[in-house]
């Protein structure tokens, strides 16, 4: 179910910090990054959990042949791919491999704004990203789901207007994305594509075979 991205991984392993705690063989600007990269780690290997647990659960042909179960699959397959590709398209953005640590190209801002702004307004990207999210979570919403499950996929999925700490209304992309590291954007996606893999578990489990 998860298109994997191949290049996140040497971003993890290629980019560890090798000194111990308490070392100062490591930059500020380093260290200051490196907890997104073991977030990014921490993230893909519970995607990997999460998606051994639908399969499974799949595997019972009587779930599987119920037309709400299908559409929910079928729903979350073309959102995580459209994730990925997102991912993909902003590491296409980093020049070669030498910019693939927390001091070079995945601590820049640049690329995460080219991606996603045009000027003081949303790119043709950015807009894909709000109208795709808002179908997912508008149609999956419409699959039998319990207020819980609702109320989560409401937060998590939401493309609205976030209130800050002094109370002032920003806008989704501007508040999660602009002038923001490539790093964090790539941690905040695989997040998300972690919380999509949780709520379809969690949806799969809530339903009975015979409804």
């Amino acid at each position: 179910m998860k298109y994997s991205i191949p290049i996140l991984f040497l971003i993890i392993f290629s980019c560890k910090p090798d000194s111990k705690p308490g070392l100062n063989t490591v930059s500020e600007k380093t260290s200051t990054y490196a907890m997104y990269g073991f977030l990014i780690e921490e993230f893909s290997y519970s995607q990997g959990i999460l998606q051994e647990q639908i399969i499974q659960s799949l595997g019972d042909g009587k779930l599987n042949e119920i037309p709400s179960v299908k559409a929910y699959d079928s729903l979350t397959k073309i959102y995580l791919k459209f994730l990925n590709q997102t991912e993909s398209e902003l590491m296409n953005a980093l020049n070669s491999e030498s910019e693939l640590n927390y001091s070079g190209g995945l601590s820049k801002k640049e690329y995460v704004n080219n991606y996603f702004f045009s000027n003081k307004d949303y790119s043709q990207k950015a807009i894909e990203f709000i109208s795709k999210t808002d179908r997912y979570r508008n149609e999956i919403k419409k699959l039998g789901l319990n207020d819980n499950l609702r109320r989560k996929i409401d937060r998590t999925l939401n493309t609205g207007r976030i209130t800050n700490r002094k109370g002032e209304k920003i806008k989704h992309m501007d508040y999660f994305f602009k002038d923001m590291p490539l790093i964090s954007v790539l941690a905040y996606l695989e997040h998300k594509e972690k919380c999509v893999l949780e709520f379809e578990n969690e949806y799969l489990k809530s339903i009975e075979p015979n409804d």
